[in-house]
């Protein structure tokens, strides 16, 4: 009769077991991308998908804007949601997949998934923030350009160089090239040194350096990092950097490079950008000849001695003149 009675009780604990099982709701086990924030470049494709510990019977997308995509499941999943033809939805049994086609910033924002099973009509959701790269249009400026990228300046003369970069997300960091690039270097890991070893250097200037006028050694210097400011969208930004640029002779015909580059946060180079400016230096006039004080002293004598006798002739002039009369 025990043995029975234990038969009975494990019989009723796998009924229980297998009811409960059957009776637990959906649930989205995983989501990709799995962070939120990620980043697609504006024009190109991107992949969601939801995850469930089950099949599905019933998947739907929401788009930031409101726009929705959805499919039902039987044998294989099939779409049967009119709407933004960009929008295209697939999977397997437990994976409800959307592939955007040609992501534009009106795709950044929280993507939501839907789905439900056909046991309990349970529901589960998961939001993913989907985030849109745009590439910053980039400038260089100085008040030294003459025309488009070309720099003149004389020997000794210092002017101030910007690098500009607007609407751009990620923000944006900036690495200078000197003008000789057989001497170019990264001095970040370099202390301060009195010689002129690193003559003209290469620097990454980041948003988040705390030493914002490190001083390049040699003829270029940061006079300001990568300041940034959101711009107009309110979803990317605006961004400078300057440099101060003393002209050598030796810098004529090399150039002055910039360039900016937009990584996400899992280190991807989204966008990279470099632009250059060309130098031209002009040597200084040649120096007025040095007189020492015994030529100075000179010059002035001989003035006052050519004085002093233009003066005696004029006088001998006007005694000659005044006899003349008198014998008249």
């Amino acid at each position: 009769m025990a043995g029975n009675g234990l038969s009975m009780m494990l019989i009723v604990g796998m009924v229980l077991a297998i009811i409960h099982s059957t009776a637990a709701d959906i649930r989205v086990v995983s989501t990709e991308p799995s962070t939120n924030g990620t980043i697609v470049r504006k024009g190109e494709d991107a992949i969601l998908s939801c995850r469930t510990d089950r099949k599905w019977f019933f998947c739907l997308w929401t788009s930031p804007g409101g726009d929705r995509q959805c499919a039902i499941q039987e044998h294989e999943p099939s779409q049967v949601c009119k709407g933004d033809p960009r929008l295209l939805l697939s999977g397997s049994e437990n994976s409800c997949d959307l592939r955007i086609l040609d992501v534009d910033a009106n795709d950044w924002g929280p993507w939501m998934c839907l789905v439900n099973d056909d046991i309990n009509f349970s529901t589960a959701r998961e939001h993913i923030l989907l985030e849109v790269g745009a590439e910053g249009r980039m400038e260089l400026s100085s008040p030294s350009l003459v025309s488009g990228d070309l720099l003149r300046l004389t020997e000794g003369e210092e002017t101030r160089i910007h690098c500009t970069v607007t609407g751009a997300h990620p923000p944006p960091t900036f690495s200078w090239s000197g003008p000789d690039p057989a001497t170019q270097a990264d001095p970040a890991g370099y202390p301060d040194r009195p010689d002129g070893e690193l003559a003209r250097v290469r620097k990454y200037v980041r948003e988040e350096a705390p030493d914002i006028r490190r001083m390049f050694y040699g003829n270029i210097s940061v006079i300001e990092q990568g300041f940034t400011e959101p711009a107009a969208d309110g979803r990317s930004v605006d961004s400078v950097t300057s440099i101060l640029y003393s002209a050598s002779l030796n810098d004529t015909n090399s150039t002055i490079s910039c360039e900016m580059r937009q990584v996400d946060g899992f280190g991807r180079v989204l966008y990279a950008t470099t632009k250059y400016l060309r130098i031209h230096v002009d040597a200084l006039p040649p120096p007025l000849p040095v007189v020492s004080y015994g030529e100075k002293v000179g010059i002035v004598s001989g003035i006052i001695l050519a004085c002093l006798f233009l003066l005696l002739v004029c006088v001998l002039l006007t005694v000659f003149m005044c006899r003349r009369e008198r014998r008249r």
